[in-house]
This record gives C-alpha cells, structure tokens and sequence, in this order.
C-alpha cells in the first residue's frame, strides 16, 4: 500500500470537500469531530488516542441525534472506527454514508481501501470505480484509477491494470510516485503483470523509476 494513500491520504477529512449541507450547526459539527480526529492523531499513547477518537465517536453520535442523519458526519464515524481497529463498525459506517449520500467520493474510497485489504477485491473494483466516476477531474482524480490499477494487479488482471494506469496518467500520476513503493515493486516482479509495468514505465515514465521498480537502483 501506498502510506499517503490510506484514509484517503492518511490525515482526517480537512483536505475534502462537504456533501452539500445549508445547515451551519451540521457543518460547525463536522470540522470539530474532524479536529477532534485530527488531534487524536498527535497523541502519542495509545490508550489516550483511543480515548480520543471515542471521544470524537461519542460527538458524533450527538450531533446526529440532534441533528439528522448525515453523510458527512457518518463518514467521519467510519475513519474513526478504522483508527480503533473496528473494520465491521467501520464498514458499516461507510456503507451508511454511501446510502445518504451516493454521489459522495470519500466513503467510496474508504470502503474500497477496506474492502482492498479485505482480499475483497471484486468488491473493492466496485468502490474506486465509483471514486473515478465522482472524481473526474481536480486533486482527487488520480486516486480511482490509481488504486484500480493496484487492485488488478493484486488480481493478476494485466489488461486491466494497464488500462488503469492509463486513465491514471491521464489525470496526472507519476511512476515517479510508486517507484519505491513495496507494492509497486512487487507487482514489477510479478510475471503476470511485469511486461505490462515494463512497457508502461518504457513509454511513460524513465529509466530510474523503471530501475527503482526493479529494485535495481537506490531509492532516496
């Protein structure tokens, strides 16, 4: 895996944009339980990062008790729980995001990570095709087609992956990102998929990431 990757680039939801809510109680609720994710994450005992993030958990709740369900907030319910290690509550939640709000990227991309380090894959294809669909273009739009490419290769599906890593560079990923990753380099030394990463990286990348790949030059 990718680490900048993980809950859709590791850090609480600050960076992504809200589901269209009018209501400005909702929206103050969401940025604190997402500070309150964000804070729990420079505690550096493990009892007391647990405490906060059900301390985060416990507003969460709150907050839709008085104020309705929503997405936002229900997503921010499922990285909570994937940070207490609690994947069934955490898919449930994410799964209950979707539902409120379907046409809203970020749960999608939480499941699919879920769902990917489940060995789910089909499931997981499901999740960042929806991720590429909703986010066609801007910062976010790399990352469907990205992580498609890693669950086909995962799969041995070389056309595919191929055809993934393609919409990928599309929308503006670089080899130059993945060449030291584990992952990338495993799937460089998979014969199911390594003629398809060497004629890629041939044609759209460079010699060093291609070595790197390879594991055949140092990686900074």
């Amino acid at each position: 895996m990718i680490a900048g990757l993980l809950l859709w680039a590791t850090g609480a939801r600050a960076e992504l944009p809200l589901p269209a809510y009018n209501d400005y109680v909702a929206r103050t609720a969401w940025y604190d339980i997402n500070r309150r994710i964000e804070q729990a994450r420079a505690v550096e005992d493990e009892r007391g990062r647990e405490n906060a993030l059900e301390d985060a958990l416990r507003r969460a709740d709150d907050a839709q008790r008085a104020l309705g369900a929503s997405a936002g907030i229900t997503h921010l319910t499922c990285e909570i729980h994937r940070r207490l290690d609690q994947p069934d509550e955490a898919e449930a939640a994410c799964r209950a995001a979707i539902a409120l709000a379907p046409d809203y990227s970020a749960p999608w991309y939480d499941l699919g990570e879920m769902l990917f380090v489940a060995g789910r894959l089909d499931e997981a294809i499901t999740a960042f095709t929806e991720v590429a669909r909703l986010e066609p273009t801007g910062p976010q739009a790399v990352l469907g087609p990205w992580r498609l490419a890693e669950v086909y290769a995962a799969r041995g599906d070389a056309p595919q992956f191929e055809a993934s890593v393609r919409q990928a560079l599309e929308r503006g990923f670089s080899f130059r990102t993945v060449a030291c990753a584990p992952n990338w380099q495993a799937f460089a030394s998979d014969p199911r998929i390594a003629p398809s990463m060497e004629k890629l990286v041939t044609v759209y990348g460079d010699p060093t990431s291609l070595a790197q790949l390879r594991g055949q030059a140092p990686c900074r």
